[in-house]
């Protein structure tokens, strides 16, 4: 056997005697624990639960920001109550929409956001006669994605209210709708 047929078999048994020895070692990431099992277990325990939604003041005009929906030929514009974004413990974001058409008319509507499923749901009805909100009957949450003649709802998830399908703060919506196209996560690790 030549020397350099000996030195390859050389290595070669050496690799296979370290691959094996490597083998019979334990396996501490493999036998260990999952850290986040407890935490999945737990979540998995936890039952959510809807806070009770009070009613905001009526918004005023000075407090809507106008935000645009992707939808051709949209005879409506759309608008946030900004005094009424609200964070709830429940993870539900909170805001009043209002709905203007080319005439004038408004829809006004006190809704939440459910980020994590994505879901909405309408609270109350505003009068814009009377200046006051109506409880709207509990018709349970709805899907934003199944709805195809209400594309705000689907937009104000999208770009507006959520990020990942985690509820923004109120500042971060703010900041989406006044610079659109702007990636909060991007800026915050930019600073």
């Amino acid at each position: 056997m030549s020397r350099t047929m000996r030195g390859v078999l050389g290595v070669g048994l050496f690799i296979v005697g370290l691959a094996g020895g490597l083998q019979a070692q334990e396996r501490p990431f493999l036998d260990e624990v999952d850290p986040m099992q407890a935490t999945r277990e737990r979540a998995e325990e936890f039952e959510w639960q809807e806070s009770r939604a009070g009613l905001p003041e009526f918004p005023r005009p000075e407090d809507l920001l106008e935000f645009d929906v992707d939808k051709a030929e949209d005879p409506f514009r759309y608008f946030i109550d900004t005094a009424s974004i609200e964070l709830g413990e429940d993870q539900v974001l909170r805001y009043t929409l209002v709905i203007r058409s080319e005439r004038g008319g408004e829809n006004i509507f006190y809704e939440g956001m459910r980020c994590e499923t994505l879901e909405y749901k309408v609270y109350a009805y505003g009068s814009p006669s009377r200046k006051v909100f109506q409880r709207a009957p509990d018709s349970g949450w709805q899907d934003v994605r199944a709805e195809r003649h209400q594309r705000h709802h689907r937009d104000l998830f999208d770009f507006y209210l959520c990020l990942h399908g985690m509820p923004r703060t109120k500042d971060q919506v703010l900041d989406a709708i006044t610079r659109p196209g702007s990636n909060v996560i991007e800026e915050f690790f930019a600073e």
